[in-house]
């Protein structure tokens, strides 16, 4: 279940903690204050428990953005949220080197543009939003 900042369910503390864990490794210049500002910053929730957060932002480029980050051992939970936010789009890229993300991206539905830098790209395709499977 993605959860935004304007509800009364979202937590902060919990998206703050899990951020400062994964601070190095998220491509988000900006600091959190404003990613948590965002309409598109969601926390995710599974059966009640804390996931993690998934959001969209425009870069630089003026395209479209996914991130996110995640507690261990939640990747098949991960998967879920990233097909439920790409049903909101017709287009959104993604880049990491993390081998973890990118197979969680590869499994919503995601395709490689780019490999050298890392760059992948989720086209809504005929009605078939994504490749996986619940």
């Amino acid at each position: 279940m993605l959860v935004n900042r304007q509800s009364p369910f979202f937590d902060k503390e919990a998206a703050y903690r899990l951020y400062k864990f994964y601070e190095q490794e998220i491509d988000y210049p900006d600091g959190f204050e404003d990613l948590t500002n965002r309409d598109s910053f969601y926390n995710v929730y599974e059966g009640g428990k804390f996931v993690g957060c998934i959001f969209v932002y425009k870069a630089v480029d003026g395209l479209n953005y996914l991130g996110g980050f995640a507690n261990r051992g939640m990747h098949r939970q991960a998967v879920r949220a990233v097909c439920d936010l790409c049903k909101n789009y017709d287009l959104l890229y993604s880049e990491t080197p993390h081998l973890n993300a990118v197979i969680c991206l590869k499994k919503a539905g995601f395709e490689w543009l780019d490999r050298r830098k890392n760059l992948l790209i989720w086209r809504k395709n005929n009605g078939q939003e994504t490749k996986w499977k619940k």
